[in-house]
């Protein structure tokens, strides 16, 4: 019988001996060598005892706990070791208000007492912990072999892994993943890779450079006929810090470095950024202040009455640096300050943030979006979504989720609550398309509940959503009352919504196939009747042709039109290509299997093809929003071009791979920063070795064919398949 550790070496997880009157460790230590600590009432699997049989163990067990006490009550009496006066002045837990636990046996196992539950014991409060007992912090094999009975974290705890992000962490203790010779993944992982049945691996969310998984490095190598495919790009990923070239000042963390903060620019030099703003198109894209608002942000920021340790001021020197480093990012620079530092205002912007947090505000609302979005258009996606966590926490509590805004008639006028309400209604469609995307992108679940907003469309938002050019018209739509464009559809995100929820959330993860494949079909339907709703001028197809002929549209127009294409497409391929989660795909068991993979491979087709067209189109400051469409699109091409090296399309598909490089270099339409460069030539290199795979598998399927023939064995028997599964 094991014995029961006293509560010394059970808090630093080593082993006890139960000697008395104290054990080893506490008598080398000069401890008190006590048993106060609830007694455990998990237990381990052990059969059931009837009620009366644990009654009367019970009753033994607590007639053995009063001559303990007794005995060791006498013994304390007598005893006068040195030690004993230590006991006597070390502080004790203070009493719990309930009734106290009984006294265990000395080296009894406190799960021995397990069965001893009465009706009364098993609604009793969860055990107390000691805050006031010492902790030293235990190695991991002692923490490993520990058994104590609230592990929170554990498998034991929890059998539910709530983000899919997060699946294979939860098994990275199996045997599989134990021998897998893949490299450990830099910084965390997302997005978790199937296609036809086969856990391929998982995705960085530093660099979206997928890390293989045991069963997609065997998979890949045996159809390419590489060794490590993939693995020595993997394993040269420099560390994040590296890899981005983060700027020294967001690594900063003592507050001397807040001396050489930057100051606040002349107060003409934010005005005319303002105007530039106002004036510009991408503001109907991106509505991200109100003109009238954003001034009394300006007077808020530079009122010298209200000192520098304000939060309202501070709120807005904040709001003003992240405004401005947007700006500067679009190259929008004042007359009077032409080498506006992008990077140098965010950065101050972020210093800010921590006395920002002390209060929820509007301008602390439009500083997280801002730097949420400028982290996101250079591409940091994880820096991104740690802001725009905060900013949705912000929205929430302000209660823009649910904010109604009255429609102004033809000669109302608006006042400061209506601006007010507006904007903040903005913002939220603005928060709300990002967490729909990053969400799809990251694998990871949204921040916000769809169940929980007001899921009104703004008033005409369909009527102006796709209104064509009229020049007359332009003053009227870049009035700040006007309806936000956006990059997207706010339907579409809708649907993205439910994409994720049905198809990739915790909850999906446990669906049948046949379950998978129905929903699936819903929101393939769904998408459908969004895309007849859209005007044929900027109806998205599935199927694209590169002749395909393109509207002369202003640049705003074109984002708003190549952003939709882009996201449909992925959207379609997102939706089917859930289908390779399915396990029966090499059975042929569940029915629209290889229609849904197809229409995957379609629409990634279709991604490529759309990008070649519109490649001059693209708008420089969005590059890293809109390359990952493209890169989403080859990794399901290549994977379907190794899944059928002998597909009739097999020649499109490496003609698509090979001129991806290319594509990708020339959707590069602006200078890119330092710590942009060597992300990009990870992407860069991801993707000429995707190329170079793909031919080497449709080579090597090629070779193995002849073979066959040359011997009269038909591809099949050889393992070769000639459609899109086989």
């Amino acid at each position: 019988m094991r014995k029961r550790a006293c509560d010394s070496c059970y808090q630093r997880k080593i082993q006890c001996d139960a000697a008395t009157p104290r054990c080893d460790w506490c008598r080398h230590h000069d401890l008190p060598c006590t048993f106060n600590r609830p007694i455990s009432t998990r237990r381990r699997g052990k059969a059931k005892k009837t009620l009366l049989a644990a009654a009367e163990r019970e009753a033994q067990l607590r007639a053995q706990a009063e001559a303990q006490a007794q005995a060791q009550a006498q013994e304390q009496a007598q005893a006068q070791a040195p030690g004993q006066a230590h006991q006597a002045q070390s502080p004790q837990p203070p009493a719990q208000p309930s009734q106290a636990p009984q006294a265990p046996v000395q080296g009894q196992d406190p799960e021995v007492l397990s069965p001893s539950l009465t009706l009364d014991s098993l609604s009793s409060p969860s055990p107390i912990l000691n805050w006031n007992a010492p902790f030293t912090p235990s190695s991991s094999a002692d923490t490993a072999t520990s058994t104590s009975a609230t592990s929170y974290g554990s498998p034991e705890s929890s059998s539910l892994v709530t983000s899919p992000g997060l699946l294979s962490d939860h098994f990275m203790g199996s045997p599989m993943r134990a021998e897998s010779p893949a490299p450990p993944p830099q910084g965390p992982i997302f997005g978790r890779l199937h296609f036809a049945g086969r856990h391929l691996g998982d995705i960085s969310l530093h660099n979206g450079i997928p890390f293989l998984s045991a069963e997609g490095q065997r998979w890949i190598a045996a159809r390419t006929g590489e060794a490590a495919p993939l693995q020595g790009l993997c394993a040269a990923a420099p560390s994040n810090r590296s890899r981005h070239g983060v700027h020294p000042a967001f690594l900063c963390a003592s507050m001397s470095h807040l001396g050489t903060a930057m100051d606040l620019p002349d107060r003409r030099v934010v005005e005319e950024c303002l105007e530039l703003f106002s004036s510009n198109p991408y503001k109907r894209i991106w509505p991200a202040v109100d003109a009238v608002l954003f001034r009394r942000t300006i007077d808020a920021a530079y009122d010298e009455r209200a000192g520098r340790c304000s939060i309202d001021a501070t709120g807005a020197r904040a709001c003003i640096f992240a405004f401005m480093a947007l700006l500067a990012l679009h190259h929008m620079y004042p007359k009077s300050m032409p080498t506006l530092d992008s990077e140098d205002c965010a950065v101050q912007a972020q210093y800010l943030l921590p006395q920002v947090l002390h209060e929820t505000s509007l301008d602390g609302l439009q500083t997280c979006f801002l730097l949420s979005l400028y982290h996101l258009l250079l591409g940091q996606l994880q820096k991104s979504s740690v802001y725009h966590s905060v900013a949705c926490r912000m929205m929430l509590t302000l209660g823009a989720n649910t904010t109604v805004v009255p429609p102004l008639t033809a000669h109302e006028m608006p006042d400061s609550a209506w601006r007010y309400k507006n904007h903040l209604r903005k913002l939220f469609w603005m928060i709300y398309c990002n967490d729909k995307e990053i969400s799809l992108r990251t694998g990871q679940p949204p921040s916000i509940n769809d169940d929980d907003c007001d899921m009104t469309l703004p008033h005409a938002y369909v009527d102006f959503k796709y209104v064509d050019d009229i020049p007359e018209f332009e003053p009227l739509l870049m009035d700040d009352t006007a309806v936000p464009i956006l990059p997207g559809d706010i339907r579409l995100d809708m649907i993205k919504s439910r994409t994720y929820a049905m198809l990739y959330s915790a909850r999906a993860m446990r669906k049948s196939d046949a379950e998978l494949i129905r929903d699936i079909r819903q929101l393939d339907d769904e998408l459908e009747a969004w895309r007849m709703s859209v005007p044929p001028s900027f109806r998205p197809s599935l199927a694209l042709r590169e002749q395909q002929s393109q509207m002369d549209l202003s640049d705003p127009r074109k984002m708003e039109r190549n952003m939709i294409h882009f996201q449909y497409h992925h959207l379609v391929a997102t939706i089917h290509a859930a289908t390779g989660r399915c396990r029966s795909v090499s059975g042929y068991e569940v029915e629209g299997v290889n229609s849904s993979l197809a229409l995957a491979v379609e629409a990634s087709r279709s991604t490529l093809l759309y990008a070649r067209v519109i490649v001059h189109e693209l708008m420089g400051e969005v590059f890293w929003m809109a390359v990952f469409y493209p890169l989403s699109a080859i990794w399901i091409i290549f994977c379907n071009l190794l899944n059928s090296p002998l597909d009739p399309n097999a020649n499109v598909d490496l003609e698509l791979l090979n001129s991806a490089p290319l594509l990708i270099k020339e959707m590069r339409l602006r200078r890119l920063a330092r710590d942009e460069m060597a992300h990009m030539k990870m992407i860069d290199d991801f993707v000429a070795e995707l190329a170079r795979l793909g031919n080497a598998a449709v080579l090597k399927a090629r070779q193995e064919q002849n073979m066959g023939i040359a011997f009269g064995i038909s591809p099949r028997t050889l393992g070769i398949k000639g459609g899109l599964l086989g």
